[in-house]
């Protein structure tokens, strides 16, 4: 039964990733964390948030390549979003080590549920086709984008 809990995450993960821009981590680590319990142990939340964010390097890979073979990648302003995610990630993993499995899967739960109720209330229908490559972004507006995310 376990197995049919890992193609259901992958799926999920897959079809969350696809349609809707999502993290595999928003679909797979709750589905791992809650269904499956081989990471019912101490070190079963990380286990679950690694696989799910090896996914989501997988799909960043596979974007990547398909941006750059139609010429769509913008260098100019992805060093931001590298400094951000680097900084970032950095003290999501030491603060994720620092509380604990528990904490850990309980906060990752209770965040996936929050992005759920935000997207039903409040979807994205926008349709915003242009490409805004040569806009130029000032600190306050990198600050206003990444704290809305």
């Amino acid at each position: 039964m376990e197995y049919f809990w890992y193609i259901i995450a992958a799926a999920g993960a897959g079809i969350g990733t696809g349609l809707a821009g999502l993290s595999a981590a928003t679909v797979m680590v709750p589905i791992l964390i809650v269904l499956c319990p081989s990471f019912g142990g101490y070190y079963g939340a990380y286990q679950a948030t690694a696989i799910a964010l090896a996914s989501d390097i997988l799909g960043s890979a596979v974007t990547s390549y398909t941006y750059a073979k139609n010429k769509n990648i913008d260098l100019k302003h992805g060093w931001v979003m590298l400094v951000c995610i680097i900084a970032l990630s950095s003290v999501g993993s030491y603060v994720a080590y620092l509380v604990g499995n528990v904490v850990l899967g309980g906060f990752t739960l209770f965040l996936t549920f929050c992005i759920g109720i935000r997207f039903i209330v409040r979807p994205d229908t926008s349709k915003s086709g242009a490409s805004a490559s040569n806009v130029r972004l000032g600190l306050k507006e990198i600050i206003i984008l990444y704290s809305l995310v």
